[in-house]
């Protein structure tokens, strides 16, 4: 886990997100969490899907989960969203997450308590749901 303050941490994971999967057709993902005032991130790992991911993340027990933060892969639209899925973890983990899609390196924000969701299926591999574009950020 790298350290530093809770703005750059997001951004320097999603950076690494970028640099470490470049043109990579599957999502990766990590975590980001606080101990004491500090905040801490985890490098980019990847389960080899196109679609999902899966994050397994050893911290200490004094460590606080804060956030968590995947990318998106290939050229659809549909990239910039988050899924059903994403925000369905994101509900259930009650935390913000946070998708790099690759294509544009756009950067986009869900907070499960702020962010407005709608229904969508869009005919291909995304399932019916609840999505969002949360912030672009």
């Amino acid at each position: 886990m790298t350290k530093t303050r809770f703005l750059p941490a997001f951004l320097f994971a999603l950076t690494n997100i970028f640099n470490v999967t470049g043109e990579s057709s599957n999502e990766w993902a990590g975590v980001i969490v606080q101990i004491k005032d500090k905040f801490f991130y985890t490098c980019p790992v990847s389960s080899g899907e196109f679609s999902t991911f899966t994050v397994r993340a050893a911290f200490p027990k004094s460590a606080k989960l804060v956030a968590i933060y995947h990318s998106h892969p290939g050229t659809e639209y549909a990239g910039e969203y988050f899924s059903p899925d994403d925000v369905a973890v994101a509900k259930q983990l009650n935390l913000p997450s946070y998708i790099g899609v690759l294509t544009s390196h756009n950067i986009h924000r869900y907070i499960p308590s702020k962010d407005s969701t709608q229904t969508y299926h869009n005919g291909s591999h995304i399932a019916k749901g609840f999505t969002s574009t949360g912030t672009v950020i």
